[in-house]
């Protein structure tokens, strides 16, 4: 039986939900899948999962009144985890389909991968990709503490962010340098998917859970 709090995953009609809470069982801790706003509010570490559109993902959101909840949770200091898509809508805006406005807490914009070498790269972006640690970046401390510059995680994805201010490592792929990993106090975003990422995926599960 774990000793830790339950992890909160957010259920908002899209993502690879089960598949997640495997991968935190696995990581030592006790998933609970919820869209109930009142589970969140008295969550004490949420994790935000997600596959498909960036639209689809604010509208399953809004449907669900949970994004003045996942506001004011983040706003109690308590850790969220944005996973793949989830990462994507901790962000201001995505050009996916049209200009779509997500959470904000991060200020770039969400836009297509667009590789330097598309006859050798094609999109979307499927299977292990590696780590390289941001400029200015130190790992100790966040969720990547426990993982080494140059281990490989698992993607799924045609859009992401730009390298920024708030990036803790970064990925190129075909010439394109994307944000893989992004931090900003106790909001945290993966473009990877630690759950489909082997023993990389766990330690970072784990830490998330632990810290």
């Amino acid at each position: 039986m774990t000793k830790y709090d339950p992890i909160l995953i957010i259920d908002y009609g899209l993502g690879n939900l089960n598949s997640v809470a495997r991968g935190v069982l696995a990581a030592g801790g006790k998933p609970l899948i919820s869209q109930d706003p009142q589970e969140l509010k008295n969550a004490k570490k949420v994790i935000l999962p997600g596959v498909g559109a960036f639209s689809a993902g604010m509208n399953g959101l809004k449907k669900r009144k949970l994004v003045e909840p996942i506001l004011e949770y983040v706003k109690s200091n308590r850790e969220l985890l944005g996973l793949c898509l989830g990462m994507q809508l901790l962000f201001k805006k995505s050009e996916e389909f049209g200009n779509h406005m997500g959470l904000g807490f991060f200020d770039e914009t969400i836009k297509q991968i667009i590789p330097k070498q598309k006859d050798k790269y094609k999109i979307p972006h499927v299977g292990w990709n590696s780590l390289t640690k941001s400029k200015n970046t130190k790992w100790h401390g966040t969720i990547l503490e426990n993982i080494d510059e140059g281990d490989m995680v698992y993607f799924v994805h045609s859009f992401a962010s730009k390298v920024g201010k708030h990036s803790l490592a970064h990925t190129e792929y075909g010439g394109e340098i994307f944000s893989s990993a992004v931090a900003l106090d106790n909001i945290i975003g993966t473009q990877f998917h630690p759950e489909k990422s082997g023993k990389v995926g766990l330690k970072i599960l784990e830490k998330f859970i632990k810290k």
